[in-house]
């Protein structure tokens, strides 16, 4: 009898100990005494206020609603609401909810931080957050208009040698035909504004005898699309970036080193940088489609 009643108290006691053992634990920042509600994500809870989540999000003033309804387990005398997310990602959510995101940084070490938020408010319908987080990324990393598009930070990122980007089948196709409509627009765009171009009406070179001189500014032109067709073959030169090698091809005629090429007038630079900012806008609006992008109308322009 006494075998009997020993295992009954181990046996009680090992359920004991596991219970302890397989116990939540509470948030230490993100647990407010006067929280009257627990976010239960894992093994790690949250004491929060409902009236917080429930004025900000939509998904969440339904699952109190339930909660209310239902007879639910207690979590330190708080109804328990139970969240798929990872520990992790709520506490993000939760102080960007509480503390505002002016703290978080859109550098490549804070990334995991961008993309939590990113995928709870919008699981959680905080739109507020949403837009401002977008808007951001929008200013600093990815413009969606030309004149912002010079304002990104000019640090790249390396990518180690060994790495591997997966992607869908579908995913790159749409980036193989973006690229090559990107080179047409490119090729286009020489030979319509730099092959053969002919001087201002106002060319300051037009009135003079010297007919090597009154061409002067067609052989600047002439040198401008000589540079960029030399390099057409390039891998990580002005080739494979469009956008810059249709600016670069203004630049060259003001940068001042001793290389620079030949340099067109006033009044036909003033005229080339227009077809320029008109040929840049154009590869942007088109860009979307080009690379099989849906969005909405007046999102990208």
């Amino acid at each position: 009898m006494d075998d009997f009643s020993t295992n009954r108290h181990n046996e009680i006691q090992r359920a004991h100990q596991a219970a302890i053992a397989n116990a939540p634990t509470r948030h230490p920042d993100l647990s407010f005494p006067d929280g009257n509600i627990a976010i239960l994500t894992g093994s790690v809870y949250f004491l929060v206020h409902k009236g917080l989540l429930c004025r900000h999000s939509v998904p969440f003033q339904q699952a109190t609603k339930a909660l209310e309804q239902a007879r639910s387990k207690q979590l330190e005398g708080r109804p328990i609401l139970h969240a798929t997310d990872s520990p992790h990602d709520m506490s993000h959510f939760l102080s960007a909810l509480y503390d505002g995101i002016l703290g978080v940084k859109l550098d490549p070490p804070n990334f995991p931080i961008v993309d939590a938020l990113l995928r709870l408010t919008t699981k959680y319908q905080v739109k507020h957050i949403r837009s401002s987080l977008l808007r951001e990324i929008q200013r600093t990393q990815w413009p969606v208009r030309t004149h912002s598009l010079g304002a990104r930070p000019q640090q790249g990122i390396r990518i180690p040698k060994m790495s591997s980007i997966n992607s869908r089948k579908e995913d790159l196709m749409n980036l193989l035909k973006g690229r090559e409509h990107a080179s047409r627009f490119l090729s286009t765009f020489i030979v319509n504004e730099l092959e053969g171009r002919a001087p201002s009406v106002a060319c300051v070179h037009g009135g003079d005898e010297d007919p090597g001189q009154r061409r002067a500014c067609q052989a600047a032109f002439e040198s401008i699309t000589f540079e960029i067709l030399r390099d057409v073959n390039g891998i990580t030169h002005r080739s494979s970036d469009p956008l810059f090698a249709i600016v670069d091809a203004e630049l060259m005629q003001t940068r001042d080193d001793a290389n620079s090429i030949l340099r067109a007038c006033e009044f036909c630079r003033v005229e080339f940088g227009a077809a320029v900012d008109q040929a840049r806008e154009g590869f942007w609006n088109k860009m979307p489609s080009w690379f099989g992008v849906d969005l909405d109308p007046g999102v990208w322009s």
